[in-house]
């Protein structure tokens, strides 16, 4: 996706609700490292469009849900 593609910005600093936003079609931008006095968390930077594009692979962590799922049968056919 192009940055002037990018319509609809959000910031979260769980995975959780990070990886919802990518099941959604959302795009990961970013991962920033952030401190807080003492306390150390990540931010997950995501862009949206207003006209949904296929998505490819991403790498780090976070996985679209049909990538996931795609892994998960490859992994449970490998086992049989």
């Amino acid at each position: 996706m192009a940055i002037e593609d990018i319509k609809q910005l959000k910031k979260v600093t769980n995975e959780g609700p990070a990886q919802e936003l990518l099941n959604q079609g959302w795009t990961l931008l970013a991962v920033c490292v952030c401190q807080d006095g003492a306390n150390q968390y990540a931010e997950f930077h995501l862009g949206h469009s207003d006209q949904p594009e296929e998505q490819t692979a991403q790498g780090g962590v976070l996985l679209p849900k049909r990538i996931r799922e795609s892994l998960k049968a490859v992994q449970t056919y490998a086992k049989d």
